[in-house]
């Protein structure tokens, strides 16, 4: 079964992308088949086949190259590289005719020969800003020669791509689109490798990160480790703990929540969520006072028990945009008491969304609402919801706004509490 659902993970990208074949679409992926990309989330094919016409407007010559693979069960991890030259507008920035190259791993989930679910994670909010910063640069350039004034300020790069999609969620018009019997058996020392190295993986989240252990780093690392973080490549537990002392130094509340891992002879991927409060300035940018949330996908290779290599993929360069441009210009930053009623605020709203759609919720409620899955679990972590979807919301599920407001009185408005059930 893993080496069946390793070779459908190699066809998506041979196929669907580098081939663009979008029959093979349809094959592979299951009509109801949700994908948690790093500009929102879509659920069933057509939707997925207008992201990737996106991409391949703007890229007519993308090309994926596949560096590794971990496959058990019904999951499929792919490590990738992706390059291209941005000739086009399809995610809404004009084209800078320049050459681009990022990395980033999927995780694929099937079930009776189709993908269920999947995940991507990579520094889209970087590439977004290279193409928007390219762009700007030779519109100045141009500006100049021609001896005119210097370009206007332009849209936050990061955004882009989202708007384009939410363009096709509402059906407006986004620019031209380019038109066995049984599991083989797992010799032990394999399997007994992989479930001790998927326990150190969770050590290393755990007690490096949220425990906030030094010297579980001397214990897992080597002096020639190599990691492959967005920021650059580290070697060695010295350099690794100063990138890790800027992150816990810019969000001392930092906290990284495992998702699900997959483990196979040395190699360990982890799929995880950080959360936390801006409120230091170890990466360099003052502190912004402002809730972040982002998610990831951690690689990890062991040798004799030690982590030699590993590679992570995040979107950090929105991550960064974020704290950069804050919603609320503050200088000294909100009061504790505010923060403390945009925490509560924020609680309320999770509390609905498990009352009304489970605890697995998120993504149902975010289709009525007609958002992005990712924005929704961004405004339960204490980014500020929009008025316009805040309304929806009150609407949608018939909330009492003053409970929503003090945690006091009623949770729902009566006449409406039956109705947002059902």
């Amino acid at each position: 079964m893993s080496d069946a659902n390793r070779n459908l993970s190699r066809r998506w990208f041979e196929e669907v992308w580098n081939e663009r074949r979008a029959e093979v679409v349809d094959e592979l992926l299951h009509e109801e088949g949700l994908g948690h990309m790093e500009s929102g989330d879509f659920v069933g094919r057509k939707p997925f086949k207008q992201v990737r016409d996106l991409f391949l407007t703007a890229f007519p010559d993308l090309k994926f190259e596949i560096e590794d693979t971990v496959a058990a069960g019904d999951d499929v991890v792919v490590r990738w590289t992706v390059s291209g030259t941005h000739t086009g507008d399809g995610l809404g920035v004009p084209p800078c005719n320049k050459s681009i190259a990022a990395r980033g791993m999927t995780w694929h989930r099937f079930k009776d020969g189709q993908m269920t679910e999947g995940w991507d994670s990579w520094n889209q909010g970087a590439l977004m800003q290279h193409l928007h910063e390219q762009h700007q640069a030779a519109a100045a350039l141009a500006s100049k020669n021609a001896g005119g004034p210097s370009a206007p300020g332009e849209r936050s790069p990061v955004e882009l791509l989202r708007e384009a999609l939410e363009k096709l969620e509402r059906g407006e018009p986004t620019g031209p689109l380019r038109p066995s019997n049984g599991p083989p058996t797992v010799p032990a020392e394999i399997l007994l490798a992989s479930l001790a190295n998927r326990e150190k993986s969770k050590r290393w989240f755990e007690e490096v990160w949220n425990e906030r252990r030094a010297d579980t780093i001397d214990e897992l690392l080597c002096e020639t480790s190599v990691g492959h973080m967005e920021g650059g490549d580290v070697v060695g537990c010295e350099p690794f703990k100063r990138v890790r002392d800027s992150f816990l130094e810019a969000i001392p509340d930092l906290r990284v929540q495992i998702e699900d891992t997959l483990a196979q002879g040395d190699d360990v991927v982890v799929r995880w969520t950080i959360s936390g409060t801006h409120t230091g300035d170890g990466l360099g940018v003052p502190p912004s006072h402002e809730p972040i949330f982002a998610r990831g996908t951690s690689w990890l290779r062991f040798k004799d028990g030690v982590m030699v290599e590993g590679w992570d993929t995040w979107n950090q360069g929105a991550l960064m945009q974020h704290i950069q441009e804050p919603e609320g210009p503050s200088p000294e930053g909100p009061s504790p008491e505010v923060l403390e009623a945009k925490r509560a605020f924020s609680d309320r709203l999770a509390q609905i969304r498990e009352d009304l759609f489970g605890e697995r919720g998120g993504p149902e409620l975010a289709r009525r609402l007609g958002i992005p899955v990712r924005s929704w679990y961004d405004y339960e972590t204490g980014v500020r919801i929009p008025s316009d979807v805040l309304l929806a919301f009150l609407d949608e599920t018939g909330a009492e706004p003053h409970w929503l407001r003090t945690g006091e009185g009623p949770r729902y408005r009566s006449d409406r509490k039956q109705e947002s059930r059902s």
